[in-house]
């Protein structure tokens, strides 16, 4: 049957005349989706007419309380608590109709003035309201309100200072069976006991995803091996793992591919044993030898370790990158600054580089005064590892090379957007080299900007202020190269 064209009544009361298609739902529906992200498009579609109202309200009410009324996690406008309470404040029915299409609740902390409030203070008003299709909600202050939203969810944050409710992880277990997501990042837990916490963790047997790593004063082995038995879980994040947990009985962990936790070398050794196919591994207070036993895990994708203060050598990273060829991020920290031992060469990090062709993001964020690298290390990443978006190096960074190479203008790496050096010993500062005026100092920031040309972050850890002002020119690469291109 052929859709006719309608008639309808514009701002200012004069009739428009719509083209047949907008009279489609799917093709109002696919107009607005593409441009949800447009500023003002979701909230003038409400006032078009019936079928654009229930297409833009639906988009713009999916998501509630993220960050207050800014940018949800699908990019587009999201409407604030307040929001919704003050249409409650006005008429039930009407905020109801929003309720219903709710599918992601974050009870955050809201503005309101110049200060910021948490949105659980509006519970009173949104107790009146029910939300049929809420499947993930996230809170950051605990309370026994939260178990009225906590119906039927699939995903659920919780995080805060306050006692955890008596008897609260019973109730939440019976009114969501079907959780696959939890986080508890809780500190006060004195109301929950071990047997409590686990009988809830035995009873939750569909979770994929579990953080606990808060929760250190009720995590043991036996609710590791609970957790272990989970069919479906792919990550966990918990307190510590300890080589006793592991014995020779312990098994499972068939779906596991993200861990974060602390564990020594000895345990982690034991653990690849149970679960080798981990692409994810985040390690707190790690152990000097922490980068050898990683590698192990052969299809790691992600490395994330807090070494201690000699607890990195050149042979384990390469080591690692030679066993861990899929390696996309490699993240190296340090909760103290690192002795002799990381005096990592130049040559090392080539062939690291060299073993890393997928890399995206290295940080070594350690801070130390011993380090070997250079600018050449930068060459290194840009041309064996051309996806490579974030570095973070220690570096001896040597301003008087800069000056005699001001006319290069070979680019080093297209992907690169985000670029820190730390600074360590044998670093020769802008003030200290031969560097005439300060046209010559922006003429060599000019050189590393072409050399890097999608920068967009760029800094300098460690610096003087001289070498801070010169920053701003390096990061002004679009105008710099208009500059050049009208000389």
């Amino acid at each position: 049957m052929a859709v006719q064209s309608k008639d309808t009544i514009g701002k200012y009361g004069h009739a428009v005349i719509m083209h047949p298609a907008l009279l489609l739902p799917e093709i109002v529906a696919t107009i607005l989706a593409n441009g949800a992200t447009l500023p003002g498009l979701l909230y003038t579609a409400l006032t078009i007419n019936k079928l654009f109202f229930n297409e833009a309200a639906r988009l713009l009410w999916y998501q509630c309380g993220i960050r207050g009324s800014g940018v949800g996690s699908t990019g587009r406008v999201t409407p604030g608590i307040r929001h919704l309470v003050a249409i409650i404040e006005r008429d039930v029915g009407r905020a109801q109709i929003y309720a219903n299409l709710i599918h992601v609740l974050v009870f955050g902390y809201e503005p309101e003035g110049n200060s910021y409030f948490g949105a659980n203070r509006w519970h009173p008003q949104l107790s009146q309201m029910q939300f049929p299709r809420l499947d993930t909600a996230s809170f950051f202050a605990l309370g026994a309100y939260i178990l009225h939203y906590a119906r039927g969810l699939r995903t659920l944050h919780v995080a805060g200072r306050e006692e955890v409710p008596g008897g609260w992880l019973d109730r939440l277990s019976e009114q969501c069976p079907s959780l696959k997501s939890l986080s508890l990042q809780v500190y006060r837990t004195s109301s929950v006991d071990q047997e409590s916490f686990c009988q809830f963790l035995e009873r939750s047997q569909s979770l994929e995803y579990l953080d606990v790593a808060k929760m250190s004063s009720h995590w043991n082995s036996r609710t590791l091996r609970t957790a272990s038995l989970y069919p479906h879980l792919s990550r966990l994040e918990c307190p510590l793992v300890l080589s006793d947990w592991l014995d020779t009985s312990m098994s499972g962990f068939t779906s596991l591919k993200s861990l974060t936790t602390t564990i020594s070398d000895e345990a982690l050794e034991l653990l690849h044993r149970i679960t080798p196919d981990l692409t994810f591994l985040r390690l707190m207070t790690a152990s000097e030898n922490i980068l050898c036993s990683a590698s192990m895990f052969t299809r790691l994708k992600s490395l994330d370790v807090i070494v201690p203060e000699n607890g990195i050598y050149s042979q384990d990273l390469l080591q690692l990158a030679k066993s861990c060829p899929n390696l996309v991020e490699v993240i190296i920290d340090s909760e103290r600054p690192m002795g002799p031992s990381s005096a990592i060469s130049d040559e090392v990090m080539n062939s690291f580089a060299l073993h890393l062709p997928n890399l995206k993001e290295v940080q070594l964020a350690y801070e130390t005064r011993y380090t070997g690298l250079t600018i050449a290390s930068l060459y290194s990443f840009g041309k064996h590892c051309p996806k490579l978006q974030r570095l973070q190096l220690p570096m001896k960074f040597d301003w008087h090379s800069m000056a005699q190479n001001v006319h290069d203008r070979t680019v080093v790496s297209k992907s690169l957007t985000n670029l820190t050096f730390s600074l360590g010993d044998g670093h020769v500062r802008l003030e200290d080299c031969s560097v005439e005026d300060q046209k010559q100092a922006e003429n060599m920031a000019t050189s590393l900007a072409h050399a890097l040309p999608a920068l967009l972050s760029f800094s300098f850890q460690g610096a003087s202020p001289k070498e801070e002002a010169i920053i701003p020119y390096i990061m002004n690469i679009e105008s710099m190269r208009d500059s050049e291109a009208s000389d």
